[in-house]
């Protein structure tokens, strides 16, 4: 009689185990949209170019190059891929990447929009070693 109350007792956790393994192996159904998601998102970044004029010292040159994500050669370059490509691929406006507006928009069903925010610091003085100082002056 013991052992038959102690069994009925552990009944209702058994059973929660077994509805939290049903829904865990339920959600994982999902794994193929996710990875389809990702790999559409980093398909779409992946084809983002955007024209960067080319500089010689201090003037610009009537022509420019192609800047892709694989392609950043400066730091300018990254900012006008991001302001030029990626923001107006993930976020919501229209731009000459239009052909690609709908495609990754089409998958981003949770986020939504992306929204980008740059915080700069001011410039100070750093406590470098006075020998260090002299050598990169």
């Amino acid at each position: 009689r013991k052992s038959l109350s102690e069994s009925c007792n552990t009944l209702p956790f058994t059973v929660i185990m077994a509805i939290m393994f049903l829904v865990l192996v339920w959600l994982h159904g999902y794994i193929g949209s996710a990875y389809q998601m990702g790999s559409a998102i980093r398909q779409a970044v992946e084809q983002v170019n955007v024209d960067v004029p080319i500089r010689s010292s201090a003037t610009v040159l009537n022509s420019s190059r192609v800047v892709t994500v694989e392609s950043f050669s400066e730091s300018d370059d990254i900012m006008r891929w991001v302001a030029g490509g990626m923001v107006p691929l993930l976020g919501n406006e229209a731009s000459r990447v239009q052909r690609l507006f709908g495609y990754v928009q089409g998958f981003n069903k949770v986020v939504g929009g992306v929204r980008m925010v740059q915080t700069r610091s001011s410039l100070e003085p750093c406590a470098v070693n006075g020998d260090l100082r002299y050598f990169y002056g």
